[in-house]
């Protein structure tokens, strides 16, 4: 196709990206989404090619947006002209960002609540399109498969970074690419027939180089051909079409060019300096000439790039940089922050003060939008502007935003520069400090970000106590990662006493993370620590500890007092807690947060039994992975441990492997990863499961951590270890686990387990009994399910080895109804083959995994009814979140593909 000359519709040889339109738009109105870039040089057709896309789009809802060379420092610039062009408020869609996901959270909202009917988007010049932009788009499009949802795009292939982007979406199936080649010569020679009117001419028509726009300015007027060959020619052919302009119109349009390809009228008449009489004849002539269109709200663009870029090109370097200032100076005025600080790089306005003061400006509005990679460029000028010796109050501006770009190296440096200088003062070298520690410790150099937030803690300390406590807070979450709790305490006892003369609040969050880690050491006195968090949270007076842009990390004082409340068994304190904060982060759009605080949900629901639900919240979060690389490993081990008790044994174990392969193995994951396999092998029969608890144990140790609920591996420690012949072993942990267990029912009921392994393993059955039904008894008095689950099966089982059958046969039906009513798979049919062996009926068998679960049945009967996501997340008690997985999962074990397919399927279900 992509060799028939079409000439329809000013289209030549275009059939192929005709037809790669023309599919992508279709399947978008079938409901499969997509994305297709159009690439190529300037002149060659794109442009005509999106409006042919907009033309086949005819009843889908249109959004358009245009990459501008001089706004690529707007802070998502493309993506607020397509929500402006759809009539939205693009500032409340797009919102402020408490961290960089936000953005990207409440567009994907906002693209999948627009998509009740089919939705295009035409974005032109990508090239020019800033960084936060394309990163935007790359998302968006990487969750359009199943929205009808088309975007088609266009771009040069230079600069490099926009065409890099189209690639990896198209090498990972996301969108796809049509090359846009110069016209063949049999096509250039027809169309220059046709556009002329007469025989060519071979030295203009080669110069066109099979360009179509560059043949319609050649074949519409004369061109001056003497002393003129190859890029000159090719340059007079496109200002020829300025040949009847008088000098007026003609430095009018030099100096809108220098304004870009799309530029405001009056900031071009200012620079060109004419009077109102000659702007209005002048901007007549560009008009009427065809030189340029109406924009709209005060702006004209060029017909075509390369119009403005070969005036561009025509002005000397020296009265571009001139001119560049003057109009730095009039968008200044205006506080047009980005827009003038694009004209300051470009006049390069090294030494000017001001200039910096802007581009700071600006480089802090971007950041606040979420705009990163936009807020990098603007605070890189504004410490150029100011060198050779750059204010610090930008240096550490511009350290901050590489850290949250991830540009950990290039954030390093800045560091180091500014702790050379001896012209700092104790809160700026502090604040550089504090902010080298962090890129060493995202780097992975966790002794040297240890050491540099120490440094900064010591300074504080002398000016500044309640900075000291924040930073001392900060170092100790990390130092927690890396070394456990018996590193941190030193740093938690001191935030605790410097905290003791500072406010009440700020008393209270140090004392909730010294308890959390006098828990975590078998220290009394924790959870009562972490009271007054507590009371707080629960009084309503949680403003200052629910705050989004605390909850962004891991280190929050709600956070703390939520473990302490599970470690002490409180757990509907410890989920109300983590759902508030949830819904504080949703609120806030950031994912981040989200990933975090449903990380510890994931994992506290999964532990009491809810593996259904932990495996869906998990599996919401990976919707947006690919903005919250930092906790992916604790989510994935979360899911390793949801998916082990559910019964699939090797799916967990790939999990585990996908931990490993991430290279984050620090003592926590070491020891959580060989509490999983251990159980796994335990579980198997197999008994080298012994070895992994035994490394579990050792890594845990290491640390300090002896909380028995932190990582509940005790219990199964000691069944491995005498399955193992190991009984010194198992007797070790389970002295160990009693000393710890006092006060709360797991810890004592695992220990009465252990007891009674000990017990039958010694042949003393009435202490064998009497410790298994103790064990029962004690788990019963929490919401524990699938640990009751195991004490009664372990007592029926010993039971039942005793040949009372009978008597096993209840505790064995309780073991098997409540392992199948929460779905753990392995022990369901552990508990049901021993009910089998005691002559013992089950009430109702396992359901097959391809059908749909009672949760998700429910899900899909409300969906089906035409009940929206949150409408049901209501009804059912669950999270949007857990509601959308529900229905992902029911539409592949179903064969469909929307909600609109369940109207027709039977969901009565049991």
């Amino acid at each position: 196709m992509g060799s028939r000359i079409e000439a329809q519709r000013g289209l030549w040889e275009r059939a192929d990206a005709v037809d790669a339109i023309e599919r992508r738009v279709d399947a978008a109105r079938g409901g499969g989404g997509g994305g297709l870039f159009l690439i190529g040089e300037a002149g060659l057709g794109k442009t005509v090619l999106l409006e042919r896309a907009r033309a086949d789009g005819d009843g889908f809802i249109t959004g358009f947006g245009r990459g501008e060379e001089m706004e690529r420092t707007v802070p998502f610039g493309l993506f607020f002209q397509v929500l402006d062009s759809l009539g939205l408020d693009a500032a409340d869609v797009l919102g402020g960002a408490v961290e960089p996901s936000v953005p990207y959270l409440r567009a994907l909202k906002w693209m999948r609540n627009a998509a009740t009917r089919p939705v295009l988007i035409l974005l032109d010049d990508l090239h020019w399109a800033d960084s936060d932009s394309l990163g935007l788009l790359a998302f968006l499009l990487r969750r359009l498969r199943d929205l009808p949802v088309a975007v088609v795009g266009t771009l040069r292939p230079w600069p490099p970074g926009p065409f890099e982007v189209a690639r990896a979406l198209a090498a990972d199936g996301t969108a796809g690419i049509e090359t846009i080649e110069p016209l063949s010569p049999d096509a250039a020679r027809a169309m220059w027939a046709e556009r002329s009117g007469r025989d060519r001419d071979g030295a203009v028509l080669e110069a066109c180089g099979g360009n179509p726009l560059l043949i319609e300015q050649a074949a519409g007027g004369a061109v001056e051909m003497e002393g003129t060959a190859g890029g000159a020619l090719r340059e007079s052919i496109l200002l020829s079409r300025f040949a009847g302009l008088d000098e007026a119109s003609m430095h009018l349009a030099r100096c809108a060019a220098l304004a870009g390809i799309g530029f405001r009228v009056d900031l071009a008449i200012e620079l060109a300096e004419l009077d109102p009489g000659e702007a209005d004849l002048s901007l007549d002539a560009l008009t009427l000439s065809g030189l340029a269109v109406a924009a709209g709200e005060g702006r004209m663009r060029f017909s075509h790039p390369l119009f403005a870029q070969a005036l561009y090109e025509e002005v000397t370097p020296a009265r571009r940089r001139r001119l560049h200032g003057r109009a730095f100076r009039i968008l200044a005025e205006r506080g047009l922050d980005d827009e003038a600080t694009e004209h300051a790089i470009r006049a390069e306005r090294v030494g000017d003060r001001y200039a910096a003061s802007v581009a700071a400006r600006a480089g802090d509005a971007a950041l606040a939008r979420g705009a990163v990679e936009t807020s990098v460029r603007h605070f890189q000028a504004a410490v150029g502007f100011t060198e050779p010796n750059p204010e610090p109050e930008l240096c550490l501006k511009l350290a901050t935003a590489l850290i949250t770009a991830a540009q950990l190296a290039a954030a390093d440096a800045v560091c180091e520069r500014m702790l050379a200088r001896e012209d700092l003062n104790c809160s700026e070298r502090t604040e550089a400090l504090a902010l080298l520690g962090q890129a060493r410790y995202l780097s992975g150099n966790a002794g040297q970000g240890e050491a540099k937030a120490a440094a900064a803690v010591e300074l504080a300390a002398g000016y500044s106590p309640g900075r000291a406590v924040k930073a001392l807070l900060d170092q100790a979450v990390s130092t927690w990662f890396h070394g456990g709790p018996a590193a941190t305490m030193p740093l938690a006892e001191r935030a605790l006493e410097l905290a003791s003369g500072l406010s009440a609040l700020q008393r209270d969050q140090a004392a909730a993370y010294w308890g959390e880690i006098a828990l975590e050491l078998g220290l009394d006195g924790g959870y009562e620590a972490a009271l007054g968090v507590g009371e707080r949270l629960a009084s309503g007076d949680d403003e200052e500890l629910l705050r989004p842009i605390d909850l962004i990390w891991s280190g929050a004082p709600a956070y703390w007092y939520a473990h302490c409340a599970h470690y002490t068994e409180r757990f509907d304190q410890a989920l109300s807690v983590l759902e508030h904060a949830r819904e504080v982060l949703e609120a806030a759009g950031s994912a981040n947060g989200i990933a975090i605080v449903t990380g510890f949900i994931a994992n506290h629901i999964g532990r009491r039994g809810r593996l259904e639900q932990a495996l869906a919240e998990v599996e919401a979060v990976e919707d947006f992975a690919d903005l919250t690389p930092l906790p992916l490993p604790f989510l994935r081990m979360v899911r390793a441990e949801a998916l082990l008790w559910s019964g699939r044994i090797s799916e967990s174990e790939a999990e585990c492997d996908a931990v490993e392969s991430m290279g984050v193995m620090n003592w926590f994951a070491v020891a959580w990863l060989n509490y999983l396999r251990g159980t796994a092998l335990l579980w198997r029969g197999d008994a080298a499961a012994s070895d992994h608890f035994l490394q579990t144990e050792r890594t845990l140790a290491s640390v300090g951590l002896v909380e028995p609920r932190f990582m509940p591996w005790a219990g199964h420690a000691i069944e491995a270890h005498l399955a193992a012949g190991r009984r010194q072993e198992a007797e070790r942990v389970l002295l160990a686990l009693e000393a710890l267990a006092p006060g709360t029912h797991w810890p004592r009921s695992a220990a009465a387990l252990g007891r009674g392994r000990l017990a039958e393993a010694d042949g003393d059955g009435p202490r064998a009994e009497e410790a298994f039904t103790r064990s029962v008894e004690l788990i019963s008095a929490v919401d524990l399910p699938l640990r009751r689950a195991e004490s009664c099966l372990a007592l029926g089982a010993f039971l039942r080895r005793q040949r009372r059958l009978v008597e096993a046969r209840a505790p064995l039906a309780e073991a098997t109804h409540l392992a199948e009513q929460f779905g753990a798979g392995h022990l369901a049919a552990a508990a049901a083959s021993e009910l089998r062996l005691a002559g013992g009926r089950r009430h109702r068998s396992p359901e097959d995994r391809d059908r749909l679960t009672p949760a998700e049945l429910r899900v899909a009967r409300l969906a089906a009814s035409g009940d929206t996501n949150v409408e049901i997340a209501r009804q059912l008690h669950l999270s949007p979140n857990t509601v959308r997985s529900h229905l992902k999962r029911t539409y592949a074990k179903l064969g469909i593909r929307s909600r609109r397919s369940l109207a027709g399927i039977d969901l009565s279900g049991p």
